[in-house]
């Protein structure tokens, strides 16, 4: 506290432990105060998605704790990817999170 703010609070007293309480109590059963929107986070939510090009293509997927998943991009948003991974005799639908994907590479020119 600098020098300046104790001589202050010296001189006119920190304030009663009545007046602390009451305000405490004015604090805690106030209404929410309204927290506007960042300016960011609307530029972000309108911005495209990279891997929205590689929808409907043959994509490879690594994920952060080493797995590889190779199959058809299904669809791709900031939550999620949907691959459709093509076995014998039948087809999965299967999810990843985005925050568990490392790289996600189109595998369509690949040799």
């Amino acid at each position: 506290m600098p020098l300046s703010a104790l001589f202050l609070v010296a001189l006119f007293g920190a304030g009663a432990p009545a007046d602390d309480a009451v305000r405490i109590e004015q604090l805690i059963h106030a209404p929410p105060a309204a927290v506007p929107a960042k300016p960011g986070a609307a530029r972000n939510a309108n911005k495209p998605d990279p891997d929205a090009a590689l929808l409907g293509k043959n994509v490879r997927v690594r994920t952060v704790d080493g797995g590889l998943y190779a199959g058809t991009l299904q669809s791709a948003d900031s939550a999620s990817i949907v691959l459709r991974i093509e076995l014998p005799g039948r087809a999965l639908n299967y999810a990843l999170p985005r925050q568990g994907v490392s790289i996600l590479e189109s595998v369509e020119n690949a040799p």
